[in-house]
């Protein structure tokens, strides 16, 4: 049985039940709350609990993107503007660090063009400590000029399962856009999925990222795997119709495996962990959420919760 426990939850119990966790969107959650968050994880494991998704040592998304191309592995840049960095290299574009809302501006062709952005969204509100500059490295499908395509696969405790491919008519593929994909590119995502070329690479990714469970997002250039994002918390659902049979059957296979890796990951909820409290100062102690009555306790879970199984 999987369940969705959201953090002020977990938080304001103090302890939890061992068995198999997956710490997933703290790249959402402030300092303080990534902190206890690193705390629970350190207590499961030592409580016998199997933890994916460490949350003190994961990378997130900017320290991900600058490490792998400092290992030659993306061939694209990334930029803080917060810590003084600006791009040597254009097109850019900008986005926000947190969250998975897309990209927060459009091609951008020079620094002065970066700044002017830079200030319209801090305007806005954006925190610039959550801004970062991401350089454009993409290329159109080649016998489908003006359209994209995006990769998509899991990992799950050491296991790859491949996920499904975007095809969209924006550079930044997000959603897809219906139409945009032939059949022959169904055929073309059905082989792939199957010979999964690039799975030895994906995994020791996720490997370098801390990451042991979620959804690596990535292009191909070239001949070159180029890693946009890994998704701790994935949007998972089944496709229940779709005009081409070949697509329906390559889905249907990955999100089998997908479900067999994840009921994989179960062992027996035999103990309790209890968060070591070492090292915090009384008035942290004091602001750590309280326990939730009931009701209040299952509406956080509705609000934070985005499985669906």
């Amino acid at each position: 049985m999987m369940r969705v426990i959201s953090y002020d939850h977990l938080f304001a119990a103090r302890r939890a039940r061992t068995g198999t966790w997956i710490f997933s969107d703290f790249d959402r959650l402030d300092f303080w709350g990534l902190e206890l968050a690193g705390r629970y994880a350190r207590a499961l494991r030592s409580a016998g609990a199997r933890v994916l998704n460490h949350p003190a040592l994961a990378l997130q998304r900017a320290a991900l993107l600058k490490q792998l191309n400092k290992a030659g592995i993306n061939d694209f840049g990334a930029w803080r503007p917060v810590d003084g960095e600006w791009p040597d290299r254009y097109p850019v574009f900008i986005r926000t660090i947190a969250a998975h809302r897309g990209v927060a501006s459009g091609l951008l062709g020079s620094e002065a063009e970066v700044r002017t952005e830079i200030d319209r969204l801090t305007a806005l509100g954006h925190p610039l400590g959550d801004l970062l500059i991401v350089q454009y490295h993409t290329q159109e499908i080649a016998d489908a000029p003006g359209a994209f395509r995006k990769h998509a696969a899991y990992v799950v405790g050491g296991r790859f399962v491949p996920g499904p491919i975007v095809t969209d008519t924006h550079w930044c593929a997000k959603e897809g856009v219906l139409g945009t994909a032939r059949e022959e590119h169904y055929l073309f995502e059905r082989d792939y999925n199957d010979s999964r070329p690039h799975a030895e690479l994906l995994l020791d990714i996720a490997r370098r990222a801390n990451i042991d469970f979620g959804r690596i997002d990535y292009g191909i250039v070239g001949d070159r795997v180029q890693v946009y994002e890994i998704n701790t918390n994935p949007h998972i659902r089944r496709l229940k119709s779709h005009h081409s049979a070949t697509r329906m059957e390559t889905i249907g296979k990955a999100t089998a495996e997908l479900v067999d890796a994840l009921a994989a990951l179960d062992q027996p909820a035999e103990g309790i962990a209890r968060v070591d409290e070492t090292g915090l100062a009384p008035a942290d102690i004091a602001a750590l959420p309280r326990p939730l009555g009931p009701l209040l306790s299952r509406l956080s879970r509705l609000q934070w919760s985005r499985w669906v199984p």
